[in-house]
């Protein structure tokens, strides 16, 4: 029953998620309390003790570029928040707050808090597809 309830939980980001032309998704992978470690290796405990749900990671291709999106449920918008505030990075609009990173964007939205990034230096075309993946996500979510 647990299971479902997390699938049910997870399962607007899932539907939101629309991707710019020429973007694929290669794979997704999702993570739990049980398992967040697998991938997030010595940065897990802060997530499970601050109100961490589940978390949904997508790996994208667009020709030889890639691009990882993380899309964390917590508990609260206040989980969130939190998380969000450990950021750093200029504004940016996106969600109930962003940041622009040198490789990606962060926001959070409700009780989701999101990062989008490449493993290269974040040029102009990428932002605006990565705001467009991250503005889809808010508007599938609402």
């Amino acid at each position: 029953m647990r299971k479902l309830w997390l699938l049910l939980v997870l399962f607007p980001v899932v539907a939101a998620l629309r991707l710019p032309p020429g973007w694929r998704l290669e794979e997704r992978k999702e993570f739990s309390k049980e398992n967040l470690f697998q991938y997030l290796d010595g940065g897990a405990e802060k997530f499970l003790k601050g109100g961490f749900l589940g978390l949904e990671v997508y790996f994208l291709r667009k020709g030889k570029r890639e691009a990882v999106l993380e899309v964390y449920t917590m508990k609260s918008r206040e989980d969130a928040l939190g998380f969000f505030k450990q950021e750093t990075g200029e504004e940016l609009k996106i969600g109930d707050n962003g940041r622009l990173q040198p490789n990606g964007i962060v926001f959070y939205y409700g009780n989701l808090f999101v990062k989008i990034y490449t493993y290269e230096r974040l040029d102009r075309d990428l932002l605006r597809e990565f705001l467009s993946m991250g503005r889809s996500l808010v508007e599938g979510s609402r």
